[in-house]
């Protein structure tokens, strides 16, 4: 498991700078968590603590504007993208919203 998620670290802009060794220390801190059709992952609003890599699955991210009734739709994300990591880096509020399409697997940091 550790070189797939290696693999998976090095496309991450955040974490390209980072030697083998680095990666390999940071591959030991994930850990693989999963969520069902429809569950909220992260919501908007809420305090960051954890960052996302999409193992398998799709997600939605979607924001609320106060003149729409509806949630609008950010983009949709799937294996081998990420999210949650402005909240880690900026220590300000979620700013969307992140949904579960399908059934998902993600490594959370």
């Amino acid at each position: 498991m550790n070189n797939e998620i290696i693999q998976e670290l090095k496309k991450v802009p955040l974490f390209s700078s980072l030697s083998k060794q680095e990666l390999e220390l940071l591959s030991e801190k994930l850990d693989m968590v999963q969520f069902k059709k429809d569950d909220v992952i992260i919501r908007e609003g809420d305090l960051g603590d954890c960052f996302y890599i999409i193992k398998s699955g799709t997600v939605r991210v979607e924001t609320q504007i106060e003149e729409m009734q509806h949630p609008v739709v950010l983009a949709r994300l799937e294996s081998g993208d990420y999210f949650g990591e402005m909240a880690l880096i900026t220590g300000e509020p979620r700013s969307a919203t992140v949904i579960a399409e399908t059934d998902v697997d993600l490594w959370r940091l």
